[in-house]
Parts: C-alpha cells; sequence; structure tokens
C-alpha cells in the first residue's frame, strides 16, 4: 500500500435562504436563523423571484445547500433550478427529533460552538469583554438594523432549543434595551453579542482570496427589504459594514465617527492602495449618498447584479481548522481508494451532536500514480451528483470546491474515503454539459491497453528504465569488445 498526504479544512456548511421578494417576516426568520448555526453569518439570502440574481449569488457564495423559508411556489420552486445541489439531510427541518425527544440541529450550531470552546481561554477572555444580550422595541424604525447587527435567535416553539438563555448563561452576559428612537451608542461595537458568536473561531482560508472586500458603511433604507438583503449578503461574504438610514441620520452622530475609527485601524495592515473605507449602497446618486458623512474620504462601491457575477468580487471560504492526515491508498475492486481520520476536530464530536453536519474540504499533496485517474476533479459544481457517485458512495454529499473536493459530514464521523476519479469519465461529463458526445478513439483504446500491459505508468517509467540500461549494457559490451580487439 501507499501513502499520500491528505489536507482536511473543516467548514460550515453555507446555506442559502430562500425567500419571497418583500416578504420582511421571511427575511428575518433567515437572519435570526443563521445566528442560531455556527458559521451561519456567512449563509446568504436568495429572493425567489430573481432567479437570474440568486444563481450568480449561488455561485458567489459556493452554496451548499438552499433552503426556502415561507410557503410560496416560488419559494419552494427555487431549489429545483439548482439539481446539483442535492438536499444532504434525511429530513426536511433542520431541526429534528420526536415530540417527547430532545430536538437536534442537523446542521453545525451555537450550542456545538459553546460546548467546545467553553473549557478554553479564549471563551474567558471573551466573557471579560463585557457580552452583551440586546433588546429593542419592535415599532422602531430601525428594529432591522439592530436584528442584523446586535442579533437574536428563533423562537423555542421553532427550534424546540432555547438558544437564548443557553447564550446567556454560558457567557455571563448582560441584558441591554436600546431606547426606542434613541442615539445608537459605540459600544454597541465594544461589546460581543449574539452575531458574535456565530462566527467565533472562523477565518479565511487561504485557498479563496477574497476580492473587492472593503469594510466600511452600507446606506440604504433600514425598512426596505431589499436594501436589507444586500447589507446581508455584503457582511455574509466577510465585510464589516454599518448600515445608515439617511432618514434617521440624527440616531448615527457617535457610531459613524466609532466606527470609522475602527474600519481604518482594521484595514491599517493592507498595502496602501487596498486601505480605504468603503460607501456601498445600491443608489446610484453619489453626491446624494455621500451627504450623511460630510467631508470623510470614503471610496463609493456600488451594490448592483454584477457584483456577484464572480468578476468583481470572490467571497473567502471561511473555515474553523485544519489538519493534515497520512491517508493509505489501496485497491478495490479495480478502484483506487484512499482512506483518511478526521483527526483535530475544531469543534465537538460528542455523540449528542450525532445529526449535526458540516463540511470537510480536502486536497491531496501528491496525487495517484496512474494518469487515468485524479483526486484533483476541476471546479463544475454541475457535476456534484457525478463527482459524489463516481468519489463515494452517499450521492448527496460532496461538493466541488476550487481545487479541492468539499465532504459533507457528520460531527462524529472518525473517518472516511474517496475513490480516484476515472479521468475519461470525467471528461465524458465535461463534454456533455457542452452538449457533445465524446469517447476514446481507437488509438487511444489500444495506447491505454497498451499501458495496462507493462502495469500503467509506473509499469510504463520501468520499462523505459529497463529499455534504457539495456541499451547501455548493449553499448557497454560493445565499447569493452572493440577494446579487445585494438589490444590485441
Amino acid at each position: 500500500m501507499d501513502t499520500i498526504r491528505v489536507d482536511v479544512s473543516y467548514r460550515p456548511l453555507r446555506i442559502g435562504w430562500v425567500i419571497q421578494s418583500g416578504d420582511i417576516e421571511g427575511f428575518r426568520s433567515a437572519v435570526r436563523l443563521s445566528y442560531a448555526l455556527w458559521g451561519g453569518r456567512f449563509n446568504p439570502i436568495l429572493i425567489a423571484d430573481r432567479e437570474a440574481e440568486a444563481k450568480l449569488l449561488v455561485d458567489f457564495f459556493r452554496v451548499d445547500v438552499i433552503w426556502p423559508i415561507g410557503d410560496s411556489d416560488t419559494v419552494k420552486a427555487l431549489p429545483r433550478k439548482f439539481p446539483y445541489l442535492i438536499n444532504p439531510f434525511l429530513h426536511h427541518s433542520l431541526f429534528v427529533g420526536g415530540d417527547k425527544d430532545r430536538k437536534h440541529a442537523q446542521v453545525l450550531d451555537v450550542q456545538n460552538a459553546i460546548v467546545h470552546l467553553s473549557d478554553q481561554p479564549e471563551w474567558q477572555r471573551l466573557k471579560d469583554r463585557g457580552v452583551r444580550l440586546f433588546t429593542w422595541h419592535p415599532d422602531d424604525p430601525l428594529a432591522d438594523l439592530f436584528l442584523m447587527q446586535c442579533g437574536d435567535y428563533p423562537s423555542v416553539d421553532e427550534t424546540w432549543i432555547d438558544y437564548r438563555t443557553m447564550f446567556k448563561q454560558a457567557t455571563d452576559a448582560n441584558e441591554e434595551a436600546l431606547a426606542l428612537g434613541g442615539v445608537i451608542s459605540p459600544h454597541l461595537v465594544d461589546h460581543p453579542s449574539i452575531p458574535f458568536l456565530s462566527r467565533v473561531g472562523l477565518r479565511r482560508h487561504y485557498s479563496v482570496d477574497a476580492r473587492r472586500d472593503s469594510p466600511g458603511f452600507f446606506v440604504g433604507d433600514a425598512r426596505n427589504v431589499d436594501d436589507l438583503v444586500s447589507y446581508w449578503n455584503l457582511r455574509a461574504a466577510d465585510i464589516p459594514l454599518w448600515l445608515v438610514d439617511p432618514n434617521h441620520l440624527a440616531r448615527y452622530v457617535e457610531i459613524i465617527p466609532a466606527w470609522e475609527k475602527l474600519i481604518r485601524e482594521l484595514v491599517a495592515h493592507r498595502p496602501e492602495w487596498d486601505r480605504s473605507v468603503a460607501l456601498w449602497s445600491r443608489r446610484e446618486d453619489i453626491e446624494e449618498v455621500r451627504k450623511p458623512f460630510g467631508n470623510m474620504e470614503l471610496m463609493f462601491s456600488q451594490v448592483s447584479e454584477d457584483l456577484w457575477d464572480g468578476l468583481h468580487g470572490r467571497v473567502p471560504m471561511m473555515h474553523l481548522g485544519s489538519s493534515s492526515v497520512l491517508g493509505v491508498v489501496g485497491q478495490e475492486r479495480d478502484r483506487i481508494k484512499v482512506s483518511f481520520a478526521f483527526n483535530e476536530k475544531p469543534f465537538s464530536g460528542h455523540s449528542c451532536f450525532y445529526s449535526q453536519h458540516l463540511g470537510a474540504s480536502i486536497s491531496f499533496i501528491g496525487g495517484v500514480y496512474d494518469e487515468q485517474y485524479t483526486l484533483q476533479p476541476p471546479y463544475l459544481h454541475e457535476l456534484n451528483e457525478f463527482y459524489s457517485r463516481a468519489m463515494h458512495f452517499e450521492y448527496r454529499k460532496l461538493r466541488s470546491e476550487p481545487g479541492r473536493i468539499g465532504m459533507i459530514i457528520r460531527s462524529t464521523d472518525q473517518d472516511s474515503f474517496l475513490y480516484a476519479l476515472p479521468v475519461g469519465d470525467m471528461m465524458e461529463q465535461i463534454f456533455r454539459m457542452g452538449g457533445y458526445e465524446s469517447k476514446l478513439s481507437s488509438g487511444g483504446l489500444i495506447l491505454r491497453q497498451l499501458i495496462a500491459r507493462v502495469g500503467g505508468s509506473r509499469g510504463l517509467e520501468c520499462s523505459r528504465f529497463l529499455a534504457y540500461a539495456d541499451s547501455c549494457g548493449r553499448m557497454g559490451r560493445r565499447h569493452r569488445l572493440r577494446r579487445r580487439v585494438l589490444c590485441n
């Protein structure tokens, strides 16, 4: 048996929430559900009746699962537009369990984060910063801004898990009510709150460089669902922003300078050309958008459908941690199989979290010594199901990633495997995507048989070496014979 180095990066699944255009309650539900999940802060929101934009967002965020929120036919139909993003769960609910049983999340949630981190030094440092649980009046015009910026959890009736009480007890959080119509205090950004827990421990992975990720301000209407969704999606791309509503500018007199100071400190380490504080907006009138900020030096960035096309921006992969293990390469029914373990888990793998799923992003250092197989298929998420069936045995559990293979695993899984992908089958699928049929030529079939006869590519290299050594041997014999003749 041979061995190969396997790099495993553990990441939360990226869920694309689907809501109907203008559905403010659906939007709020998506935000609350996101904050209940570890890494949910990075889940985008898709508008069901904007199919073209939804497709761009699915590609831009490299979504793993599409989850409808609402009962409209349009919302329920959108996931079917992405047949390669097959629901990896056995149930059509994010929370499972019988009426008398304790409910469990099917995705890595903040309860897992609390259990995993609560006995580590970082957790005490978090508590020392003074964790806050903010509340606000439901009739506050900026209520939805506070929902995104300060966070909230779904009701216990929806999840059967009291995340709010759990958060408060684990962090010793203090309750604080925001005054109706009051000035936004800068200490909202000084104290960790619910959104912080959703992203705790997550960092950018080196494999995907972010593009156009300048932090700063977003100008929009806090009661306009389109503005709220755009603002949420920019923050889901790991861009720190504060939404400024010009209709309530007096409430921002303290938070705007405090946030600017924080952002300028954040970008100070970047290259000089990338230290700008950005001003994002869906509006086209730059001068009107700039008014709330006076003479502040800002770089304007318009939010439009083109932003999500992958050419103007790129979202990073957020991961919890990585480990390198030694994979064992073997044969199983004429297939090359690589088996490997899941070590150094940066989350809780306790049996009580058996139902929770996450992503294991796999890359291989080296490869199989056979040109007819590969462990690095091209990044084409339309081939997710083909990759799953050819490289694994569960047709729902693989996701194509840039330079990597994403596996959907349970938090309790200890090991797994992948089969090397036949290059010929892969090429047939790629050509089929373009509407072409392909097959090996007669010459290609003959060459494949010849390579197989000499033991594959390794055998071919060995045959070349033996032929070279044999020719050198014959030359050596002729040289020795000539010397004997001359000497005699």
